[in-house]
């Protein structure tokens, strides 16, 4: 009768513990982030993977976080929900190592139970943006200008103004004193395309010029109108 009544209760206990639990994957990623064009790992770089589903009304939850060691080297053991499709990898989120850029990565399961993941980062380097309104018509004058938007950079790190007049909260200009200085972060070894637009007596010109960022100095464009 002993034996009866506890085969009995295996189904309830097994209810309330461990049965119960939500069934998971684990599996362990690990690799080395390097510099995209030495090719020499990095030190100090966050990573992070959150696993998602789009199943019902979708979940994304992150599941695992790390920074990598002196040899660029990180690991994560990370525990999957079942139904997650893919996992999502931040590299240097909020740019955190400074001089590198932030990419996202995704791979999609199911998974080996260990799985080797590398990745790169691009080089940054800053440029300064000189501008000034050096032949002023009117103070109809009008300026605004930018500059693509290749990689996920810090963008404007800081903006100085020499001249009286300020920006609109459209970043854009009017008037004769305009004068400053925008400095972005911007891929380095690249070309950076600047596009600005001008109009002054009811005439609208379009500008657009590269300039070539290098790695290791403050690279500079000035920009006179």
């Amino acid at each position: 009768m002993k034996k009866i009544f506890l085969i009995a209760l295996l189904p309830l206990v097994c209810l309330i513990s461990s049965c119960s639990k939500e069934p998971t994957d684990t599996i362990i990623i690990e690799g080395i982030v390097r510099d995209d064009l030495t090719l020499k790992s990095i030190r100090g770089v966050s990573v992070s993977a959150s696993a998602v589903s789009a199943v019902g009304f979708g979940r994304n939850e992150e599941v695992g976080r790390t920074i990598t060691d002196a040899d660029g080297h990180y690991r994560l053991q990370l525990k999957i929900f079942k139904e997650a499709e893919r996992l999502d990898f931040d590299i240097n989120g909020g740019n955190l190592t400074d001089g590198y850029t932030y990419i996202q990565e995704s791979i999609y399961t199911p998974l080996p139970d260990h799985h080797l993941l590398d990745f790169r980062l691009n080089p940054t380097a800053l440029l300064k943006i000189k501008f000034k309104n050096a032949t002023p018509v009117s103070n109809s004058d009008f300026f605004y200008f930018g500059w693509d938007g290749t990689g996920w950079t810090k963008g404007i790190v800081n903006k100085e103004y020499c001249g009286s007049i300020m920006p609109s909260q459209a970043s854009t200009w009017t008037g004769k004193d305009v004068c400053g200085i925008y400095t972005i972060e911007r891929i380095a070894e690249r070309t950076t395309l600047i596009y600005w637009s001008v109009t002054k007596n009811n005439i609208i010109t379009n500008y657009r010029d590269t300039v070539y960022v290098r790695r290791g100095i403050v690279n500079e464009f000035s920009l006179n109108y």
